[in-house]
């Protein structure tokens, strides 16, 4: 990778990083990286709420209550996971977990 492929690719990761932190702000309270507020992603990474607007998109494969996106290079290192695959499981009352 050339120096100036690294600098995009950190600038993507941290676009990633700030979009995901700016939808989780929308939804509500975060501190140290979970989401605070009352809800449906409530004690969650902020993470979430950027792999749950991808699931309403459409872009993920769905099994039983369980969305399952594909990470991309940029999101694996944004997130800090070596996963290939973010899991959203849906449970009947309501609530979203993420499994990164």
């Amino acid at each position: 990778m050339t120096k100036q492929q690294k600098l995009e690719f950190n600038a993507k990761v941290r676009q990633i990083q700030n979009k995901a932190m700016e939808l989780a702000q929308d939804y509500g309270d975060v501190k140290d990286e979970r989401i605070i507020s009352p809800g449906k992603f409530e004690g969650e990474h902020y993470a979430i709420v950027y792999f749950y607007e991808q699931s309403m998109d459409g872009t993920c494969e769905q099994r039983g209550n369980c969305d399952i996106i594909e990470l991309t290079k940029e999101e694996r290192k944004a997130f800090n996971t070596r996963n290939r695959n973010a899991r959203l499981y849906h449970s009947d009352q309501g609530f979203v977990r993420l499994d990164i």
